[in-house]
């Protein structure tokens, strides 16, 4: 008898997947004429699922079904196994819709009540759209599932990327520096040929009111490159290198 399932919307539970496992899996579903299912590997840490490869097994498709050959599974997870593989990090199943909505259906969540011998799974289905609904499910202590959005993870900018964007602002940006002008001055917001910030004087205009914008016009070119420089690092540090 299978137990009862209840499905909910919850925010803290989250699914990562890597950009370039993302790429992968959705090559599969696009080179693919008809749908097609995988696997994938999951760590969890926390309420944080982080998938991180996906992978194809012998299969039978059509244009509405997709069926693993058991056979060919059992012999590539003994593949996995002589390989090293940790095997309880196989966690995660993915398969196409096609150009149809990216939704499970009856027989999908059929499919996720086989897992249930294990504490959790994870499933997610795609189309050529790139259109996904995803889905966690825990077995231990009662049995739910969560219907969450996968966050995919572009990974930051590489240190010799860093490096080289870093020189050219020290070779070719100028840091401003910043003059208080009368409250009659307003910086329209656009450069004259000579590089200089164009501002039009409101003294005349007999508005009596405070103007909308206090605002700054450029000092001649001070070069602050080092600024600059120690500015862009601390931004990148914060969004992370790799």
């Amino acid at each position: 008898m299978t137990r009862g399932t209840s499905i909910a919307k919850m925010p803290q539970i989250e699914v990562h997947i890597p950009y370039s496992t993302w790429i992968k899996m959705m090559t599969y579903v696009q080179l693919c004429k008809m749908e097609i299912n995988g696997f994938g590997m999951v760590t969890r840490i926390g309420n944080t699922f982080y998938v991180s490869d996906v992978f194809i097994t012998d299969q039978e498709v059509s244009s509405v079904h997709a069926e693993t050959d058991g056979i060919a599974l059992a012999h590539h997870i003994e593949e996995m196994v002589r390989a090293g593989v940790d095997l309880s990090l196989v966690r995660f199943q993915w398969h196409s819709h096609v150009n149809m909505t990216a939704q499970f259906s009856p027989i999908d969540t059929g499919t996720m009540d086989r897992y249930e011998n294990v504490d959790w799974w994870v499933s997610l289905v795609v189309n050529k759209r790139g259109e996904a609904t995803c889905r966690v499910d825990l077995f231990s202590p009662l049995r739910v599932g969560f219907e969450v959005v996968p966050h995919i993870v572009i990974p930051g900018p590489t240190r010799a990327l860093v490096d080289e964007c870093a020189e050219n602002i020290l070779e070719k940006v100028r840091i401003l520096r910043a003059v208080v002008m009368p409250e009659s001055v307003l910086v329209i917001g656009r450069k004259s040929k000579h590089g200089s910030v164009v501002v039009t004087d409101l003294s005349d205009d007999g508005d009596d009111e405070e103007p909308l914008v206090r605002t700054y016009i450029q000092a001649p070119e001070i070069s602050e490159a080092d600024l600059a420089l120690e500015a862009s690092r601390t931004f990148l540090i914060q969004v992370g290198v790799s």
